[in-house]
């Protein structure tokens, strides 16, 4: 959105700082930089956030703003209106708002793993608190707002929380599932795939935006220039696949190809397949050659839809009416989900080829099933500190990425094994690969155990 030193002036002024002025506008607030702020390398972490796939929870920016010459001079943000985190260390405001033990439990550990700075993205944004719908409007406000501060420290808020939490005589359950102890044996240790100095940031394991501001294709060293909006895929011979919100496009044999896409939609390729939803609620496939293109429908998706797609197979979770019906490869099963997805992660078992698909809804509680051959039954007593996309399964046993550790659950035998691995973190994706895995984090690929 384009403004001027006129119109900011009949703005409401809400704050000022040593970077810039806070205005109120509209329902939203507008951060404009001062004239000694390099706004040139503000630019390009801003729009590095409006791309990057974040928790709904977490304050970023909606849009940049431009004076009259077209030159970037602030963003927009939500508007958010909070009070004291420490509020939750008082056991009568808890019990006077409904926020029960679980719910702030969360937000002490997101407390103390650090809040970050969301004016950087080379830092991990990590998971914020589940359960927003059943929170006081204050307190859901007081948390994000938590997300605008630079700072990793809360100074005493978190003592005097952890001491309120104790002295109203809150108990925390036991997990079902039985814990098989601790691998942290030497010689353990992870490798760096990337040159370190090379990489701005990491999108996933196929591609990465050096910092030349190129995109780079890790598997043919294919080097691109990065466009912002656009998120990249590569097929299996290196042919990029630039997705748009609303299309994708690609070159095959010397021809430029376009095609429309649901908008704001994923896309996924595997080999030289691209899968996407069309504007009229279909999954098809494109399969890629250099005699020319097929194309093919694969199933109906209804209006809301999530896939994911590995060696050939789908899986496909669509809502239609107020259920959820998991379409994987042509068999179906339905589940009594009717409500707001928030985050969800479906993930193909490497061994047996069954399918796990795990969704949040909007008051915290999770939902997981297992279907196709060999699928076996996922209990709900399993914590997902994590984004839900993060996960990975192999062989009946769930990895879930934590903080300096591996968790693996087995789930036919109920047990669960941790693994130390300083690479990973609640932000890390963990991709199986034979007896170890890729860790995907934002600023390298690290391979575990080396």
């Amino acid at each position: 959105m384009k403004t001027d030193s006129r119109e900011l002036q009949k703005l409401t002024r809400l704050s000022e700082g040593r970077e810039g002025v806070i205005y109120a506008w509209q329902d939203k607030v507008m951060k404009i930089y001062k004239e000694h702020v390099d706004v040139s390398s503000k630019e390009k972490k801003i729009h590095m956030l409006m791309e990057k796939k974040l928790p709904r929870e977490v304050i970023r920016p909606l849009d940049t703003v431009v004076d009259q010459d077209g030159r970037m001079i602030g963003f927009l943000m939500e508007r958010v209106e909070g009070e004291e985190i420490r509020r939750l260390a008082n056991t009568k405001y808890r019990k006077a708002h409904r926020v029960d033990t679980r719910e702030t439990l969360a937000v002490l550990i997101r407390m103390r793993q650090g809040i970050c700075v969301i004016d950087n993205p080379a830092v991990k944004i990590p998971r914020t608190v589940r359960g927003w719908q059943h929170m006081s409007p204050a307190l859901v406000a007081a948390l994000k707002k938590v997300f605008e501060h630079k700072s990793r420290k809360l100074g005493g808020e978190l003592e005097a929380m952890y001491a309120g939490l104790h002295s109203g005589g809150d108990v925390f359950p036991m997990p079902v599932m039985i814990a098989a102890g601790n691998e942290t044996e030497e010689g353990r240790q992870t490798t760096a795939l990337l040159r370190g100095e090379e990489v701005r940031i990491v999108w996933n394991e196929f591609c990465y935006l050096d910092r030349s501001e190129r995109v780079v294709c890790i598997a043919t060293g294919e080097r691109m220039p990065w466009e912002a909006g656009v998120r990249y895929h590569f097929l299996g011979y290196g042919t990029a696949v630039s997705a748009y919100p609303d299309r994708f496009c690609f070159t095959a044999a010397g021809r430029f190809y376009t095609m429309a896409k649901r908008y704001g939609s994923h896309i996924c390729t595997d080999g030289n397949d691209i899968y996407y939803i069309t504007r009229g609620d279909t999954l098809m496939r494109v399969t890629v050659t250099e005699s020319g293109n097929g194309i093919r429908p694969l199933a109906g998706c209804g209006y809301e839809a999530y896939f994911a797609v590995e060696a050939g197979s789908f899986c496909l979770v669509g809502r239609f009416g107020s259920g959820l019906v998991i379409n994987c490869d042509g068999k179906y099963t339905e589940l009594d989900e009717t409500g707001r997805i928030t985050d969800y992660g479906i993930h193909r078992d490497s061994v047996w080829g069954s399918w796990l698909v795990t969704l949040e809804n909007g008051d915290g509680s999770f939902c997981a099933c297992m279907t196709g051959k060999g699928a076996a039954s996922v209990t709900e007593q399993i914590c997902y500190p994590c984004s839900l996309g993060n996960l990975c399964i192999a062989d009946h046993t769930l990895y879930v990425p934590m903080d300096g550790q591996i968790r693996a659950y087995a789930l036919t035998k109920r047990v669960y094994r941790d693994f130390a691995c300083e690479a990973v973190s609640v932000g890390s994706r963990l991709v199986k690969r034979g007896n170890g895995f890729l860790i995907v984090n934002d600023e390298n690929i690290y391979c575990f155990p080396a």
